[in-house]
């Protein structure tokens, strides 16, 4: 779950006016319907009706926990149920419109989340504190938010620990579950107090209290620092001091953090953390005093690498040990150790996404894996089950019935890896499949059981019989589900989270949970029906296996998990009952029936942003008013301003979005041209309109074209009707948590333009663009990356100010990076009908730097290095009757045009969410025209 700020930076993003908005995510096909209740509406995928009565029932009670702390807020917000992504999760946006997004899928077992006790509810909440409380505009902020609408956020601009932890307090305080006090959130605590990190720099400064990708515990980093520190704030003064807090803030200038906290707490935000470190360094240390007496387990620690491990298991020879990994340094990928040999001898990577579900087996063919990943298609992300061969190190996704598995959280196999049971959930529905292969890729369905709506399954057991942990609120259940029954029986219900269920020969049952407050193992006596602790655990684990009578786990130490094992010893009883919970009674709203969605409540536009763009000789002063509806079917913006150089402009786009990733797009504009190499200025009007879709892997756009030349000193009018067409596709990108570039990937696009005078064009003629571009890591350093990229455009037919390419160096200050670029020369330098670069670069990190000073709203997160050559081609063509100051010539791969220079870029973090790159570059062109030595400074920002 994420709070996503968007509107209070907009203005400072300039020249990004024109680009679509970055949160267009929602696949263009599904068949929206809509749910309402007082203050909310739903929109959810037509037959998930039962999820958005659920969604909205949480949302009511949300709000009537909330407006008593928060009284400020919409008073409509709409909540979008998504199922395109497997990976529980979320957002709220306060523009154009309040609307909060969920993945409405139950959480990972061994993840933080699972600590929230009724996960859909929970995240409701926590989504609607951000909404309410990024509301309030006051002081100056007031007549702003009037002038130029939703994107004025004044609480937006504020650290991310304040936001998260703002969220996370209310959801441990206000719901059931919590990470506020979660068995995982004190764990971190309590190890970092054990080995004396707690409160130091080494683990925790102010200034990264917001998480950094490379530092422990990274992006959790919010969500745990923000709730220790608002947690202390509510013991000061209650709810009322958070209130009071807000209403503070809401008037406040960014940066200006401690004003607001004086202002209500009389103490600014360092001396209130240390004296909240103080405070529960002391209940951490009576913790670790109580885990002592009761004797913790010695562990041996296999692996030393830390960062997040889960979802261990042994293969049947028990030589080795297998777990998913995930660090900043390297790709997510399983890892094979070698317990004899001690080390880690293969790695499988593979897109995890919080994805768990993992089995080893055994057949003819050799080793053989079952796993869950997640597999992305267009705007889709879904969890499916794939089969590893280990012999043959080959990967391939698994059908069930004919179909692709998808919405697949858990997964168990028997030891020939010939059957599976496995976990379904999408659209608020479970559901619990066992399924037999026919072949090594395809299974078929032997029987299902739908489990109890608002439940979800933690972990569950193929076997004689298999086991089935159901999360039912706070609780779970154990069930047993016989091979001749068509159902399974709840055989226990446990008072704890229970999950990673492993079942060990003698016919017990071993499991992680946290009878005691604490993720440690226990083991489960189906004949008497109660658990019984195997290890004391100073830390904590996420998953369990066994190597006979050993206990192989991810075990926490501060910093992370690595794998641990330990002998198995008895030791506590805890009895467990078979009784019906009580079902606490719930206060109900009233919610509508379904209705068809409309774009029309939610298309106005709601907002316009000052726009500032720095072009040749001269900068555009604007307004850019984007809009869209909250399904992502309709987008469209206007951008239109004054060009200091003596014209107006203006620019109106808009995209309909329909079917499997259709998109029928519109557009006008008017605006001054100017060719740079002879400062010559002319006026170009026109439009277009466009399908977009995808097949065969390809993204492709087609549709007519207009476009006129207005009458110049350069020439005549030219007007254009013709066809644009362009085809482009990305594959093989991969990145890592820390990286600077992507390792590895290769984008290739052709774009076309035809125009016929048949169609009313002055001429006829073409324009022709292609590009690629390639990423290679380099086989001696990690995140040393070479980027290839080769460009070519060619045009005929007309006059050379009628469509005409540019090339050379870049502006001072241009924000992106010229089509044709070569460095070492003057910012369009090269001017003609056919022209083509080749570039290189060779990028590696300098030092990884991660600071900031103290909340101040600029962070510095790494210094990197780039060494840059171009070369560059081009032509002026075949002379046109109207070009009256060019001559022809025929220099294209012919003449070649040489730079080189160095790079050196700063990634910073501004305003707390937008991330931005300053540039400093140092040139020199290889020939007489070019220049010995170019500095020029860039930057780029956006989300």
């Amino acid at each position: 779950m994420r709070r996503i700020i968007l509107g209070s930076v907009f203005c400072l993003w300039l020249s990004f006016a024109q680009a679509a908005p970055v949160y267009i995510t929602f696949p263009s096909d599904v068949d929206w319907q809509v749910r309402k209740s007082a203050h909310f509406s739903a929109l959810y995928p037509k037959g998930q009706d039962r999820l958005a009565t659920r969604t909205l029932q949480a949302a009511e009670r949300a709000h009537r926990i909330l407006v008593p702390i928060f009284p400020e807020g919409p008073d409509h917000t709409w909540i979008v149920l998504g199922d395109w992504q497997d990976a529980t999760n979320g957002y709220s946006l306060d523009l154009p419109f309040p609307h909060i997004v969920i993945y409405a899928v139950p959480p990972s077992a061994h993840d933080q989340l699972a600590s929230l006790g009724d996960w859909l509810d929970s995240m409701v909440l926590h989504e609607y504190v951000h909404t309410r409380h990024l509301y309030p505009a006051h002081g100056l902020w007031k007549p702003m938010r009037f002038l130029f609408g939703s994107w004025v956020l004044p609480n937006a601009i504020q650290p991310q620990h304040f936001h998260e932890g703002m969220a996370v307090l209310f959801e441990t305080e206000k719901a059931e579950g919590g990470r506020g006090n979660s068995p995982y959130f004190k764990m971190f605590q309590r190890m970092a107090v054990a080995e004396k990190k707690w409160g130091t720099s080494e683990f925790l400064s102010r200034d990264r209290m917001d998480g950094v990708a490379s530092l422990w515990p990274q992006g959790s980093s919010p969500y745990f620092f923000g709730g220790v520190f608002h947690k202390d704030l509510l013991r000061r003064k209650g709810e009322k001091g958070i209130t009071d807090l807000y209403v503070s803030y809401s008037s406040n200038w960014p940066g200006f953090y401690n004003g607001p906290l004086n202002e209500v707490y009389g103490k600014g935000h360092a001396e209130i953390w240390e004296e909240a470190f103080e405070r529960t360094k002391k209940e951490s240390e009576a913790e670790i005093a109580k885990i002592r007496k009761e004797g913790p387990a010695r562990l041996r620690y296999l692996t030393q690498s830390k960062f997040r491990k889960w979802d261990v298991r042994v293969s049947p020879s028990r030589r080795f040990v297998a777990y998913r990994s995930s660090d900043p340094d390297k790709l997510s990928a399983f890892e094979v150790y070698e317990v004899k040999r001690r080390k880690v001898v293969r790695r499988v990577e593979t897109p995890h996404g919080g994805a768990e579900g993992f089995c080893w087996g055994k057949n003819q063919g050799g080793d053989q894996w079952l796993f869950v990943r997640p597999t992305s298609d267009g705007d889709r992300s879904l969890f499916s089950v794939y089969r590893y061969d280990y012999t043959k190190d080959s990967m391939d996704r698994v059908s069930v019935d004919g179909t692709a598995s998808v919405h697949v959280h858990q997964l168990d196999c028997n030891e020939r890896s010939d059957r599976m049971l496995y976990y379904q959930e999408w659209g608020g529905k479970g559901k619990v499949v066992e399924a037999h292969f026919g072949d090594s890729l395809s299974a078929q369905v032997k029987r299902t059981w739908e489990i109890p709506e608002g439940s979800w399954v933690t972990s569950l057991i193929f076997g004689a019989p298999h086991w089935i942990a159901l999360r039912n609120g706070p609780r779970t259940d154990l069930y047993r589900w016989d091979a001749e029954s068509p159902t399974p029986k709840r055989v226990v219900s446990a008072p704890a989270h229970l999950f990673s269920l492993h079942a060990t020969a003698k016919g017990h049952l071993l499991a992680v949970a946290d009878f005691d407050g604490r993720l440690e193992p226990w083991r489960f006596l189906p004949s008497k029906k109660q658990f019984q602790k195997k290890l004391t655990l100073l830390g904590g684990i996420n998953s369990i296996a066994t190597r006979g009578e050993f206990a192989v786990m991810s075990s926490y130490r501060h910093g992370g998990f690595d794998i641990a094992i330990a002998k198995l010893k008895d030791g506590p009883i805890r009895k467990a009952s078979n009784d019906d919970p009580k079902e606490a009674s719930r206060e109900t709203a009233s919610i509508s029936g379904a209705e068809d969605y409309s774009a029309w409540s939610t298309i106005l536009p709601r907002m316009w942003v000052p726009n500032f763009l720095v072009v040749p000789n001269g900068m555009q002063i604007g307004v850019w008013v984007p809009a869209f509806d909250i399904a992502q079917k309709h987008e469209y913006q206007i951008f239109a301003g004054y060009d200091t150089r003596g014209k107006p402009f203006g620019d109106i786009s808009y995209n309909y979005r329909f079917g499997g990733n259709y998109s029928l797009g519109a557009g006008a504009y008017f605006s001054p041209n100017y060719i740079q190499s002879t400062r010559s200025f002319f006026d170009v009007w026109g439009g277009n309109l466009g399908l977009s879709w995808t097949m065969f892997s390809l993204n492709w756009r087609l549709g007519p074209a207009y476009r006129k030349v207005e009458a110049s000193g350069l020439g005549p009018s030219q007007k254009s009707v013709g066809v644009d067409a362009a085809v482009s596709k990305s594959f093989g990108f991969k990145y890592r948590a820390d990286g600077i570039a992507p390792i590895s990937g290769t984008s290739i696009s052709l774009s076309h333009s035809h125009y016929l005078s048949l169609f009313g064009s002055t001429d006829s003629h073409f324009r022709s663009v292609f590009s690629i571009r390639q990423y290679w890591e380099s086989f001696w350093l990690n995140n040393h990356v070479f980027m290839f990229q080769f460009q070519a455009g060619f045009a005929q037919g007309t006059a050379l100010y009628n469509s005409f390419f540019e090339g050379g160096g870049e502006l001072l200050f241009y924000l992106g990076r010229v089509s044709f670029l070569s460095r070492g020369f003057f910012p369009g330098r090269f001017l003609g009908r056919e022209i083509a670069t080749f570039n290189v670069e060779y990028l590696f990190p300098l030092f990884r730097v991660e600071r900031g000073w103290g909340l101040t709203p600029l962070f510095l997160k790494v210094v990197h290095i780039g060494l840059v050559g171009d070369i560059l081609t081009r032509a002026t063509g075949l002379r046109h009757r109207n070009d009256r100051y060019t001559t022809s010539n025929d220099e294209l791969f012919k003449k070649f045009y040489f730079s080189a220079g160095i790079e050196l870029k700063t990634e910073w973090q501004i305003f707390h969410y937008l991330p931005a790159q300053f540039r400093v570059g140092l040139y020199h062109g290889f020939d007489p025209t070019g220049e010995s030595l170019y500095l020029n400074f860039g930057l780029l920002a956006g989300l």
